[in-house]
């Protein structure tokens, strides 16, 4: 896989004009660059190729979009191969853990979906979400006693505070609507209610 700049995918798609470029990418006809420096960004060579094949081919700007979601979602999946790769070749000692960052609980479920397929077990890895990350790591440096154990605005704790605040504010009438669920009706209704507004 080459990562072609802006002149040679001028060249691929026969664009003239920087501006071209770009204002398929706005229009949803291209792929996003990925950034190869501080300023400069790139493109892998096969998007541009399957691209420029569809334009070829006839293809309408409406399927060209979908090719375009199609290649984006692509690029998850090399990437996670390409960590699994890296993985299977720099294995971890026996208590070590990777530590993997994902951007939702449902990429992270995904990603440990994955790695099982690659590498045949998910173990001792921990896939988790940056801010949690970065919480660890701040009662690692800082030290356990001036960082609590649990952040206090994660989604679990506020759930529950949610919950607590309800039976208060069902009372209120703008939260009216929200007496059935809150008083004595159902926990599960009112935990679920909760969930919705974090």
């Amino acid at each position: 896989m080459l990562i072609l700049r802006l002149p040679e995918i001028k060249r691929v798609l026969g664009h003239r004009a920087d501006a071209s470029v770009y204002n398929a990418i706005r229009a949803g006809l291209f792929t996003t660059g990925v950034a190869i420096g501080q300023r400069a960004e790139g493109w892998p060579d096969y998007e541009a190729q399957v691209i420029a094949a569809a334009r070829i081919a006839g293809r309408t700007d409406a399927e060209i979009r979908e090719l375009v979601k199609v290649l984006h979602e692509k690029r998850t999946e090399t990437l996670l191969e390409t960590v699994a790769a890296w993985m299977r070749a720099n294995p971890l000692g026996p208590l070590e853990e990777e530590v993997i960052l994902v951007q939702s609980n449902d990429m992270a479920e995904w990603v440990k979906m994955q790695l099982v397929q690659h590498l045949g077990v998910c173990a001792a890895n921990r896939v988790e979400l940056p801010a949690r990350f970065m919480w660890r790591t701040y009662r690692q440096v800082l030290g356990k006693a001036a960082v609590p154990q649990r952040v206090p605005l994660d989604r679990a704790s506020m759930v529950w505070r949610s919950m607590g605040c309800l039976p208060r504010l069902a009372g209120q009438p703008p939260f009216a609507p929200l007496a059935p669920f809150a008083v004595g009706q159902s926990a599960a209704m009112a935990y679920d209610l909760s969930r919705l507004n974090i």
